[in-house]
């Protein structure tokens, strides 16, 4: 399970002298869905470089995918 976190608080978590009590705080916090960004990648898998010959990390658009709007069911 991926840990989302601001960049203060990522900073806390490398700290080697965490309390049980600031360690269970980073890992109960949850990450706003407001201040999650993201879009589809080409697949990061294996070494083959994209068609475009772009970075793998940039946004792709896959046919028959869903539009974003369309992911969450709300």
């Amino acid at each position: 399970m991926p840990l989302f976190l601001p960049l203060e608080m990522s900073n806390e978590w490398l700290k080697e002298d965490l309390t049980p009590e600031e360690y269970k705080a980073i890992l109960d916090f949850e990450m706003p869905s407001d201040e999650l960004h993201y879009h589809p990648v080409y697949t990061i898998r294996g070494r083959n470089p994209r068609v475009d010959n772009k970075p793998k990390y940039e946004p792709w658009v896959w046919e028959r995918l869903p539009a974003l709007g369309e992911m969450n069911p709300e």
